[in-house]
């Protein structure tokens, strides 16, 4: 026969010797918890209490040079090695709780460490996007607001996330790029330096005047708002066949002018040959111009055709 009163003082035995572990276990957890936020949230407190005194000794001294990359904390990679130090802490905090309820850790670590495998073989290209986000965070080649070519994509960096970087064309298309891939080819950037070089081609007809051509061409970057006098622009003869006679007007603008500013040396160069009668190359089959276009299929972003 069951004896209730035995039970009774068995459970009420085993509560008392278990509740206080189990509330103190609790309470240790959730105060953990709590520090570890905190520890977080100070962190990143510092960070961007750091990043706005110094932006603002830069505005009170009127210059940024060399602020972009060395003087400033990155938030995102700070924000990505906070939550990395957060669960770590949390893990450790929990296996440090359990034992003081009794429970056995040693089989959930060794679970934990089979899982870890297994989900790290099978996220080989997440962990290769990951590392190669951390390298750019790191390393900066880019950040948000630069003007790249990435694998191809050309355009404005509109987020640099963990695993991948979105960037933004010319044309308003959004490109995802793995970090993976971004950071195991070249990358170029046309922000870094203030000032960029820029090659407009020009093809004129064999029997067009050279030196009124290079005079007519060189008066063309007087003309354009954004063109840089120094260096100071200059015309000269890349190459000649009997397509005729190819000049580059060759001058430098400001990153930010990289995008229009051809645009508008290439129309004002077909005018001022137009009005001084200067006879541009003459494509008599579309074979010709098919070979010519693959001959010059090469060319640099930076250097135009008219």
């Amino acid at each position: 026969m069951v004896d209730i009163n035995q039970i009774k003082d068995d459970v009420l035995k085993f509560l008392i010797r278990v509740v206080p572990k189990i509330l103190l276990a609790l309470c240790i957890l959730i105060v953990g918890i709590f520090l570890i936020n905190a520890l977080r949230r100070f962190i990143m407190a510092r960070i961007e209490a750091r990043n706005a005194k110094r932006q603002a000794k830069i505005q009170q001294d009127g210059h940024s040079e060399g602020t972009k990359n060395d003087m400033f904390l990155d938030p995102t990679l700070f924000h990505f090695l906070t939550s990395i130090l957060g669960v770590f802490l949390k893990v450790l905090l929990l296996l440090t709780v359990l034992p003081m309820m009794s429970i056995d850790t040693t089989s959930f670590l060794a679970i934990a460490s089979v899982l870890t495998l297994v989900v790290g073989m099978s996220m080989q290209i997440l962990v290769a996007n990951l590392v190669g986000g951390l390298m750019i965070l790191i390393f900066h080649p880019y950040g948000q607001g630069d003007l790249v070519d990435i694998q191809g994509a050309f355009g404005k960096v509109e987020k640099v996330l963990m695993f991948n970087t979105i960037v933004r064309t010319l044309d308003n298309a959004t490109v995802f790029i793995p970090n993976g891939k971004a950071v195991a080819g070249a990358i170029t950037n046309f922000t870094v330096e203030q000032n960029l070089r820029l090659d407009v081609a020009v093809r004129i007809s064999l029997d067009s005047g050279l030196v009124q051509s290079k005079e007519v061409l060189l008066a063309v970057t007087n003309e354009v708002p954004g063109v840089l006098p120094d260096p100071a622009p200059c015309v000269l003869v890349n190459k000649f066949d009997g397509l005729g006679i190819e000049l580059f007007i060759r001058f430098w603008v400001h990153h930010e002018d990289l995008i229009p500013v051809p645009f508008a040396v290439r129309e004002k160069a077909k005018r001022a040959c137009h009005a001084a009668g200067i006879k541009l190359a003459q494509y008599h089959s579309s074979t010709t111009l098919e070979h010519w276009t693959a001959l010059h299929s090469s060319t640099l972003h930076s250097t135009t055709d008219i």
